[in-house]
């Protein structure tokens, strides 16, 4: 796994590696990321997904929607894994709240149970099979975290190009 940074003047302008960001193959279908303006990037979006974008807002972070190369089927595997463990934990509320009004104890403990399992599937899912992009408006690069190789050396390519475009 590699770190590649890309710059944010590019992705202004349209411009994003031609490889796929998990596995490294030609791809030329993208999908539009959160980049987060936060040191702790992996945690927010692991935890919170794309509900932590109104919380860096409050913050007064800033952030910005990123598209990053990928093949159908890994984007496809990437959604349901994302969508089983969606699943879980609205089950899991939904036993926690109708055992609660019901007073039904096993409810409960079978809806914290679905509850934690989904988390924990969200977290294992985004920490081992997704990617993270934390912003660094300062620097105006935009760092992704856990790439491919094949798609870090096509960033690399294109950050060197950026950077003798604007000298």
């Amino acid at each position: 796994m590699a770190t590649s940074v890309l710059r944010i003047v590019d992705k202004q302008e349209g411009r994003f590696p031609d490889r796929c960001v998990v596995t490294g193959t030609a791809s030329d279908g993208a999908v539009e990321v959160w980049a987060l303006e936060s040191r702790r990037v992996d945690v927010w979006m692991a935890l919170l997904g794309p509900a932590s974008v109104p919380v860096m807002r409050l913050r007064r972070r800033q952030t910005m929607r990123v598209a990053l190369p990928i093949t159908a089927e890994r984007w496809g595997i990437w959604k349901r894994r994302a969508g089983i463990a969606l699943v879980m934990c609205c089950a899991g509320f939904g036993l926690i709240v109708s055992g609660s009004i019901s007073g039904r104890a096993g409810a409960v403990s079978f809806g914290v149970i679905l509850v934690v399992a989904g988390m924990v599937l969200r977290v294992r899912s985004f920490l081992f099979f997704w990617v993270s992009c934390e912003l660094r408006p300062e620097q105006g690069d935009i760092v992704v975290r856990r790439t491919h190789s094949g798609f870090d050396a096509a960033a690399k390519a294109m950050y060197i190009a950026s950077v003798n475009r604007r000298r």
